[in-house]
């Protein structure tokens, strides 16, 4: 807040913006969803106000994320499109790959397996051509939990073998969203098979290359 205060004191409105954006994210993170939207609200007009595209993007990618974790679905799904058509324009991949990701996982809660399909293939795709394995992870998160929804659980236990490869090779924690999706996807991947064909295929999926586990999806 005092740097907030401190770049609205001397006319930084560009600084201020990103105070906003630290504000919210540190809200968000500790589960202060209304706060974390108050300030992200703001940080977008005051984007908008500095005609910064790229700001702006970012703006509505933190506030979808925030519905999303509100299960707001039409919100999440409204503000990651935006954003995604504003990375789109700025040709900024990794902006574009996890406006996929929110888009992806709000289709698959509201049950639209295809779309979330669709776009998760996407944004893994973007993801492997950067080299960006974090977002990789996410999307194969998503991608195994459209397989399960689909019934295809041997290929959902390949697909979450995989992301759990790349989580160890990274380190990295998974958000608290992916978390739950992934959590939810292996209990109903293990309620439908049998201890052998799940140990089996998660293993395969840990093994193989992420890009053939992919092709065969």
């Amino acid at each position: 807040l005092q740097a907030l205060e401190l770049f609205r004191s001397v006319g930084d409105d560009a600084g201020a913006a990103r105070a906003l954006v630290v504000l919210g994210t540190a809200a968000e993170e500790k589960g202060d969803f209304h706060g974390a939207r108050r300030y992200h609200q703001e940080s977008l007009a005051a984007y908008e106000g500095l005609e910064d595209s790229g700001g702006v993007a970012v703006a509505l990618g933190n506030l979808s994320n925030v519905a999303l974790k509100q299960h707001v679905l039409g919100d999440a799904e409204a503000l990651a499109k935006k954003s995604l058509d504003l990375y789109r324009q700025l040709g900024i991949s990794e902006g574009v790959a996890a406006s996929l990701i929110n888009i992806g996982l709000a289709a698959m809660e509201r049950g639209d397996v295809e779309e979330a399909r669709a776009a998760l293939r996407d944004c893994s795709t973007i993801a492997s051509n950067l080299g960006h394995k974090e977002l990789l992870t996410h999307s194969l998160i998503g991608l195994a939990a459209a397989a399960s929804a689909s019934t295809r659980f041997i290929e959902g236990a390949r697909l979450v073998g995989a992301a759990q490869s790349l989580t160890d090779a990274t380190g990295a924690q998974l958000p608290v969203i992916e978390k739950a999706v992934l959590d939810r996807t292996l209990a109903e991947i293990k309620a439908n098979l049998s201890d052998e064909a799940f140990d089996e295929a998660l293993a395969e999926g840990r093994t193989t290359d992420f890009r053939d586990i992919l092709r065969a999806s």
